[in-house]
């Protein structure tokens, strides 16, 4: 009788164990199928591949940052060829509307469209752009800094478009007309 009523009981808890196991990896499933899932999507990045289809020379660039403190209008390039060309960039200048946590150097890539403004191209002596529409170009990244600095750390985040936190955080200020 008392061997009976142990395998009954070890019976039971092999049940409830797989039963949980299988709970567990359904929900791990279902976790990592909605993980991809953009929500709360506020500017989509566009493909280094479709950028590179729009740009137009005197309209449209592909640029990056060079020097942090330049993220203004200075410190911008683009290439030409193999070549490291400066550029500034005035009008909707994404600088105005993304925090410093996408400014260190090289960071991330931009489009920027708009107009060569000749006579100011003229006086520096380098492209001067007047921005009218700009893109992130993916992946987009990240640099929250030391936690000293700045509290609130992201250590997931999506890299191909800004989202609700971004805009709730100031890290991204969309530029009203």
């Amino acid at each position: 009788m008392e061997k009976s009523k142990k395998i009954k009981v070890l019976d039971v808890l092999l049940v409830i164990i797989t039963l949980t196991g299988v709970f567990i990896l359904l929900y791990i499933f279902f976790m990592l199928k909605n993980l991809d899932k953009p929500y709360n999507v506020v500017l989509p990045a566009i493909s280094r591949a479709h950028a590179e289809g729009m740009v137009k020379e005197n309209e449209c660039y592909i640029v990056r940052l060079e020097e942090p403190d330049g993220m203004g209008i200075g410190g911008w390039y683009y290439m030409d060829g193999r070549k490291k060309k400066s550029m500034r960039l005035g009008g909707r200048n994404p600088a105005l509307e993304l925090s410093n946590i996408f400014q260190d150097p090289d960071r991330n890539t931009f489009l920027v469209k708009g107009r060569i403004d000749e006579e100011r191209s003229q006086q520096i002596g380098c492209p001067a752009l007047n921005v009218e529409s700009w893109y992130l170009v993916a992946p987009i990244k990240r640099d929250y800094g030391p936690r000293d600095y700045r509290d609130e750390q992201r250590w997931f985040y999506p890299e191909d478009y800004l989202d609700l936190y971004d805009l709730e955080q100031g890290d991204y200020t969309p530029f009203e007309d």
